[in-house]
C-alpha cells in the first residue's frame, strides 16, 4: 500500500466495509464508523513476513487470555455455550478466537462442558 501524496493511507474496515483515509501509524486503528480495531495497510506486508506470535498464558473454566505479540496486546477470549467472543476484535470469529479453539488444553475444556467444537468454530 502506497501512501498519497498528503502522506494518508487508504484504510478500508474488515468489518463494515467502511473506507476513510488516514495518516495513523498504529498497527491497528479504529475504525470511526464500527469502532473495531482494523489492521492498517502499511503494516500487512511486515506481519505476512513475520509469523504470528500468539501464545495463551491464562486459561479458566470460561475463557483463555492471548498474548498477541503482533499488536502488541493480551487478548481476552471468552466461551459461553453458544458461541466464543473475542474482547478485543469485538466478534465472533477472528485469528484469536481460531488460536484459541486450536490449543488442546481449550478443547479439552469445552469437551469436558459438553460443547460441540465444531458449532463454536467461525
Amino acid at each position: 500500500m502506497k501512501k498519497s501524496k498528503s502522506g494518508t493511507i487508504k484504510i478500508v474496515c474488515q468489518y463494515c466495509g467502511y473506507t476513510w483515509e488516514t495518516k495513523s501509524k498504529m498497527y491497528m486503528p479504529t475504525c470511526p464508523s464500527c469502532r473495531r480495531p482494523t489492521p492498517n495497510p502499511l503494516y500487512q506486508k511486515e506481519q505476512k513476513e513475520q509469523t504470528i506470535q500468539m501464545e495463551h498464558f491464562n486459561l479458566s473454566e470460561n475463557s483463555v487470555r492471548i498474548l498477541d505479540r503482533s499488536i502488541p496486546w493480551v487478548v481476552d477470549v471468552y466461551f459461553t455455550p453458544d458461541k466464543v467472543w473475542c474482547d478485543y476484535c469485538k466478534s465472533e470469529k477472528c485469528r484469536h478466537i481460531e488460536f484459541a479453539l486450536n490449543l488442546k488444553d481449550v478443547q479439552n475444556i469445552l469437551k469436558k462442558k459438553g460443547w460441540k467444537l465444531k458449532d463454536l468454530l467461525p
